[in-house]
């Protein structure tokens, strides 16, 4: 067992060291408080008892302080690294999800665009195929419309033409009938009938008969024969009958060769009015499948103009808020850029910090164990202690070689190249500067000495 240790009271220069070396590594907060701790072990005066064991010394106390701030930088970093990571993932993916979606945002304009000049296109397209298809549908109707009346004007012509053929053709056959008939019949009654049927076909041919065959019938018609006169010789009133006979013959004849035109004729007209009866119908029914057939288009033109319109309605009002979300958007990427950025640098400058005092309290820790002699940690390979006739060689030979001061100087010096610590050098120099020179790093000096 050892004795307790006496209560050791602050040295009156333990306020000035903790201030020149808290300045050495500014923004180090950690390995500056360790290394604090550790010179204020250092500075502590007077001497604590000697001759305690290792387990004992007080800056084995030092030591597990400056490994349990280790353990916790540590710590603190390992979870601070997994929060960046996340933060890292959601910075990867938000700026991929907005990335996309102001790509999108981009193409649904340009979409949005061409799909509004194709539909303003195709409505100036379909209004003018409808406003010709309007006339074509009204030129059809009007047309329609003076077919019937130059259909109702030929049928009327016809209906006059026909009757006026048929009571031609009757009245001469009358007049044939009468004629044949006053053959066999001399009397003045009978010639009389004759006469007024002729007259009567007279009216009726009016100008459709030559006039050589004119002046035919009207002779004729104003025959009148002479009283019977008186016969003085046997014979002479048969010659008179054969005379009347031959103007009869020649007459019905005529009138024969004129009751064949006009039936003719009037089967001719009768021929064409059923082909224009014909022509009319199937020209009707022609305008009114291509009056059917342009309605239809025209109907179905103005739908499809309904629904461009509507879909160009809902084209403009996307085309409308489609800016408002890119803006939106893109505004959010910058602001997420920027902040990931920011912390990004920030976790690069702690982490960067966190090693620095890792460093420090790990160079703090080998230090103070070296220029103790005190072990805090196993060994590697165990093995026998020295002889105690070449360890009093080998102190022999490192007292001879230099003061204690000087191989703590040589020791932080080596720690300092090793580790590339500035913190250290500085340090160094520091105590150098003092060595040989009463000051306020002589008691730091005789504490390493005792120890």
């Amino acid at each position: 067992s050892t004795s307790p240790i006496p209560a050791c009271q602050p040295h009156p220069r333990y306020i000035e060291a903790l201030s020149r070396f808290s300045h050495m590594a500014p923004g180090i907060v950690v390995a500056r408080c360790a290394l604090a701790a550790t010179l204020g072990a250092y500075l502590a005066g007077p001497v604590c008892a000697t001759g305690v064991a290792a387990r004992d010394h007080p800056i084995v106390k030092v030591i597990g302080m400056l490994e349990d701030l280790s353990k916790k930088a540590e710590q603190e970093g390992k979870d601070e690294e997994v929060l960046y990571t996340k933060f890292e993932y959601w910075c990867t993916n938000s700026k991929r999800s907005l990335g996309k979606a102001i790509a999108e945002e981009k193409s649904t304009i340009e979409r949005l665009q061409d799909e509004i000049s194709s539909h303003e296109e195709t409505i100036e397209v379909l209004a003018k195929e409808m406003a010709e298809l309007k006339d074509e549908i009204a030129e059809l109707a009007s047309a329609g419309e003076k077919s019937k009346e130059e259909r109702k004007a030929g049928a009327q012509l016809y209906k006059e033409s026909s009757e006026a053929h048929s009571a031609t053709i009757e009245a001469i056959g009358q007049a044939i009938a009468a004629l044949e008939q006053s053959r066999s019949e001399t009397d003045a009654a009978t010639l009389n009938l004759s006469q007024q049927k002729v007259r009567q076909v007279l009216e009726l041919l009016g100008m459709r008969v030559s006039e050589e065959q004119r002046s035919k019938l009207q002779g004729f018609a104003v025959y009148e024969p002479k009283d019977r006169p008186d016969t003085k010789a046997e014979g002479d009133y048969e010659g008179h009958i054969k005379k009347y006979s031959f103007k009869s013959d020649s007459v019905i004849e005529l009138l024969k060769e004129l009751k064949l035109k006009f039936e003719d004729e009037l089967t001719e007209m009768n021929a064409e009015e059923t082909n224009a009866i014909n022509a009319f119908q199937l020209s009707s029914k022609a305008r009114e499948q291509s009056s059917s057939a342009k309605q239809a288009s025209y109907d179905e033109k103005d739908t499809i103009k309904g629904e461009t319109e509507g879909a160009l309605a809902q084209a403009d009002a996307d085309l409308q808020s489609t800016p408002a979300d890119l803006k939106a958007d893109t505004d959010s990427l910058d602001s997420t850029t920027k902040s990931c950025s920011v912390k990004k640098a920030e976790w690069a400058e702690r982490s960067e910090t966190r090693k620095s005092e890792q460093e420090a309290i790990a160079a703090a820790v080998k230090i103070l164990s070296e220029v103790t002699g005190v072990r805090h940690t196993k060994p590697e390979n165990p093995g026998l202690p020295p002889s105690p006739v070449e360890a009093e060689t080998g102190l022999i030979q490192q007292a001879s070689d230099a003061t204690p001061a000087q191989r703590a100087l040589n020791l932080l010096r080596n720690e300092a190249q090793q580790k590339h610590s500035k913190v250290l050098d500085r340090l160094a120099d520091a105590l150098a500067a003092r060595t040989g020179k009463k000051g306020p790093y002589d008691d730091i000096i005789n504490m390493i000495q005792k120890m």
